[in-house]
């Protein structure tokens, strides 16, 4: 493996223009690692950068779910990762700025993200910061490393509730986050969940209630179920403005409704409570996989979503 040397990468030059390019391997900067992906999901954010809001810029490799082998470091100072298995953090804290929130690097609006704003894990090779790198145990596949990112994310939603006298739980969204989100709630123990789609009925009088869909449609049904004094938690994110009626507005003040924000997990406290529950025979992702497609077949997965050809949860894509 020669620096210089050609490698395969999904490229994206413009909304709906993804192409299977060749690229230079990634050339590493202190305190980074080249990571050989093995597995990639395919997020719903990458739907939407590829087929409607396109990327913070042109050429951009998508892709910020994804697992491999450590294959070279910068220096002596990172080469113990050599050869570990390994999940991917995707946000990339700026710890040298002034004032950054060391407590808190998720709420922060000054950020690297891998698949996003700087080349992620379509690709055969990804330069990571070792920071960002959790090792992966033997017993826990690729596969399932590839999904530490969304189930983290489901994870750090979760813990935005109190418990307390919480019995029934409504997630609006049955998609893969939503789904993750129920299933967490009964790992905790939660006594009803309720996982609604668009056409299902919402019950009424919830004590805790999950917008999962960034909907204002989501949020006023979240707001109409949930009873008094009870929770809200937005996980959606809204793909453009939207317009909240002032009577559901005062729904909020009547009936004295706590709505909290979750953005992103916090690395790694959630991630290592992610693998434990993986780890432990408490969680099986493999349950939320449906779809499975080889690296060149990557456009063909986009497209089966494009035109909603089939129900889908997770896709992932082998590298």
């Amino acid at each position: 493996m020669e620096w210089g040397m050609k490698v395969k990468a999904w490229v994206l030059h413009n909304i709906d223009d993804l192409r299977l390019s060749e690229v230079k391997l990634p050339v590493l900067s202190r305190g980074e690692v080249l990571v050989r992906v093995k597995c990639a999901g395919i997020c719903s954010s990458d739907v939407q950068r590829v087929f409607v809001s396109g990327a913070y810029h042109y050429p951009i490799i998508l892709g910020h779910e994804f697992s491999g082998i450590v294959e070279k470091a910068y220096s002596d100072a990172e080469a113990s990762w050599i050869g570990k298995r390994v999940g991917v953090y995707p946000l990339l804290p700026k710890f040298a700025n002034e004032g950054y929130r060391t407590d808190g690097y998720e709420t922060s609006s000054d950020y690297g993200y891998l698949g996003s704003r700087q080349d992620g894990g379509f690709a055969e090779y990804v330069a990571v910061p070792v920071w960002n790198l959790i090792e992966i145990p033997e017993k826990i596949g690729f596969e399932e490393a590839a999904m530490l990112e969304p189930t983290s994310v489901a994870f750090h939603a979760v813990r935005q509730i109190d418990f307390t006298h919480v019995r029934n739980v409504a997630v609006i969204g049955n998609g893969t986050i939503g789904h993750l989100i129920a299933q967490w709630l009964s790992i905790y123990g939660v006594p009803k969940i309720t996982l609604v789609g668009r056409q299902d009925v919402l019950p009424e009088e919830v004590d805790v209630c999950f917008e999962v869909v960034g909907s204002v449609e989501g949020l006023e049904r979240c707001i109409t179920a949930t009873k008094p004094n009870g929770q809200i938690v937005v996980v959606g994110n809204p793909p453009a403005d939207f317009h909240l009626e002032q009577k559901i507005y005062w729904q909020i003040l009547r009936k004295q409704l706590v709505v909290r924000g979750t953005w992103n997990s916090r690395f790694p406290d959630d991630w290592r409570k992610v693998l434990d529950a993986v780890g432990g025979g408490r969680l099986f992702l493999s349950d939320f996989i449906t779809h499975r497609f080889g690296f060149f077949d990557l456009a063909a997965a986009f497209e089966m979503v494009k035109r909603k050809e089939e129900q889908h949860l997770k896709i992932l894509i082998h590298i």
